[in-house]
């Protein structure tokens, strides 16, 4: 560049500083000064804030190493997963020590359901509470228990949850740590019970008498108990047995329920003359947990309706007036009783029972001088001359049988509601009509359950389930699987037992069940549930061997007895029962080996 443009510029640049003026060139300098300094400032806070991020995460996986490397416990809670409300049950709190290192200062504490009774621990608890540990330590590899029993109190159908935790210090930690448990034990229906027994249609004004029964047919006492009756609203009770202050409320304390104790409760009375229609008369036992708290173990229930006018009637069902149940298939038998408790004749009576649900097995139902339609039966003095004229005082009977289906649809209520009304067209010979109503009966039905039965050789996808000659030859042994299926409950049942019998030549092998206990019972296969729930449809798988002889050559041999079932129903407390189907060595229900089931001769 030459010298004469090197001044050109020189002089250019003196002019730009002249016309702008010295501050404002020392603006524009000191403005670039400061934000360097900003950016400086910037990247040193974000340079500390990573350092900070890297010094936590360095903490955080140094503490992870060291607990990993250390080890950590485990607390794992044993616990059955129902049992009958009032029986005996034990908790195992299982604490295991998989580590390398032993473990310190552990300290145990339990949450029991608050229906249990603590009876009694492996190792003595501490305080008064009993539901408290504490351990020194626990060596590396090694696993301690405490095994706590008692009793578990509560409604059928509840659950009772115990809850544990577990707190602990590692070697060279100084943090404490903690982990938990929880398991839920279902109440299924236990021995206990209580039966009212009484009229369920009164008069108003007339004493009446009521008893309640109570049991406890376990092979466990009770704690203290009470017993509570409710719904006495318009009864004026003037007398019980045993005696309690009748200005209270009813209760009957009892000290304790033994196991195989039964008593009765009497209850004395009368309605106000101005009672109508339903009420119900409420009873419960409650029994006393560890700290007062009141547990119902079981209730009961008697529906009461007021009558009045001129004639009372009485509906029995299959001898019982209260709560009856049956079961589908059963035939019912009903006797209604009529009497005249006014002071003036009546004439020309009508008799109809309504009934209402779709249970009733309607084409076979016949009434002896009476005539069925439309859900109803019924009878009138001209088809029954005793109706024609009922006195003061006059009473009868009529009687009749109910058969019930031995299925119904999907949906279907099971349960039957029957309403009688008698219809008198005179009173003392004058024309005067009128209609009196009975008290609703309502029959519950038990729920349906089938058992079914079928051997096979080979699973579904052809793999043998089976072994020895097929078909099977005499003086060979050949081995089957069995499968027994439940199916059809509409209710929750309980206490569910299947059992059958094998014949002399055949031998019980090894089994399991999906839901509930297989066992081999002396020989004969036995399938307990305790609580089933509505519309499973569990399963129990055995094997069993042929000993066939040559007296059975050229014939088909029974594998399996008919099955026998029995459950309770939890809806209506009503016993369940049936039979399931026997199985052959022609195993019908096994598409590949059906029809090879002729002993062969040897």
């Amino acid at each position: 560049m030459s010298k004469r443009k090197i001044n050109r510029n020189y002089q250019d640049l003196e002019r730009i500083y002249h016309a702008e003026g010295n501050g404002k060139m020392n603006a524009t300098f000191e403005h670039r000064k400061s934000a360097s300094w900003k950016r400086i400032t910037f990247f040193l806070f974000l340079l500390l804030v990573a350092a900070s991020t890297a010094a936590w995460l360095g903490f955080y996986a140094f503490t992870s190493l060291q607990i990993k490397n250390s080890g950590t416990l485990t607390l794992h809670i044993v616990a059955p997963t129902e049992v009958s409300v009032g029986s005996s049950i034990t908790y195992r709190f299982v604490i295991s020590n998989q580590s390398s290192d032993a473990v310190q200062n552990l300290h145990l504490r339990a949450n029991y359901p608050s229906g249990f009774l603590w009876h009694s621990a492996t190792i003595s608890p501490e305080g008064n509470t009993n539901n408290t540990w504490s351990v020194a330590s626990i060596a590396a590899g090694e696993t301690k228990e405490v095994d706590v029993s008692g009793t578990l109190l509560g409604e059928t159908g509840s659950l009772g949850t115990v809850f544990a935790t577990l707190t602990y210090k590692l070697q060279n930690f100084q943090s404490e740590l903690q982990t938990s448990d929880s398991v839920s034990t279902a109440l299924i229906s236990g021995s206990q019970s209580l039966i009212w027994e009484g009229d369920a249609q009164v008069v108003p004004g007339k004493e009446t008498t009521y008893i309640l029964h109570y049991a406890n047919k376990g092979s466990e006492a009770l704690p203290p108990t009470i017993i509570t009756v409710s719904g006495t609203d318009g009864f004026t009770v003037t007398s019980t047995a045993p005696s309690i202050d009748l200005g209270g409320s009813l209760k009957w304390p009892l000290a304790a329920l033994p196991a195989g104790e039964e008593g009765k409760i009497e209850i004395i009375g009368n309605w106000k003359e101005t009672t109508t229609g339903e009420h119900t008369l409420s009873a419960s036992l409650e029994a006393t947990g560890d700290h007062g708290n009141k547990n119902v173990i079981t209730s009961a229930e008697l529906t009461v309706t007021a009558v009045g006018g001129e004639a009372l009637m009485t509906l029995t069902v299959n001898g019982e007036q209260n709560q009856p149940v049956a079961s589908l298939g059963d035939t019912l038998h009903f006797n209604l009783h009529y009497e005249n408790i006014s002071d003036v004749s009546l004439g020309d009576l009508t008799v109809r029972v309504a009934f209402d649900g779709g249970v009733v097995n309607w084409p076979q139902v016949t009434v002896p001088d009476g005539s069925v339609d439309a859900g109803a039966i019924s009878w009138s003095s001209k088809e029954l001359p005793l109706l024609s004229r009922l006195v003061p005082g006059g009473s009868g009977d009529l009687n009749w049988d109910i058969p019930l289906k031995n299925s119904v649809s999907g949906g279907t209520r099971l349960s039957l509601t029957i309403s009688p009304t008698l219809h008198y067209e005179k009173r003392d010979d004058s024309a005067a009509s009128g209609d009196i109503q009975g008290a609703v009966t309502k029959v519950s039905i038990n729920t349906a359950l089938t058992v079914n039965a079928i051997a096979r050789y080979f699973a579904d996808d052809g793999t043998p389930v089976g072994s020895g000659p097929l078909p099977p030859h005499a003086g060979s042994d050949t081995t089957y699987r069995i499968t027994w299926k439940l199916s059809g409950s509409v209710h929750p049942l309980t206490n569910v037992v299947v059992t059958a019998a094998l014949p002399n030549n055949v031998t019980l092998g090894s089994g399991f069940a999906s839901n509930g206990t297989w066992t081999n019972s002396s020989g004969t296969p036995q399938w307990t549930i305790g609580s089933l729930s509505p519309g499973l449809e569990p399963e129990a798988n055995f094997t069993v061997t042929l000993h066939p002889t040559e007296s059975d050559a050229g014939k088909i041999v029974v594998l399996e007895n008919k099955i026998a079932m029995q459950a309770i129903d939890e809806v209506t407390k009503g016993q369940v029962s049936g039979n399931g189907n026997a199985v052959t060595t022609n195993l019908e229900g096994d598409p590949v080996a059906s029809g090879k089931g002729i002993v062969a001769a040897p």
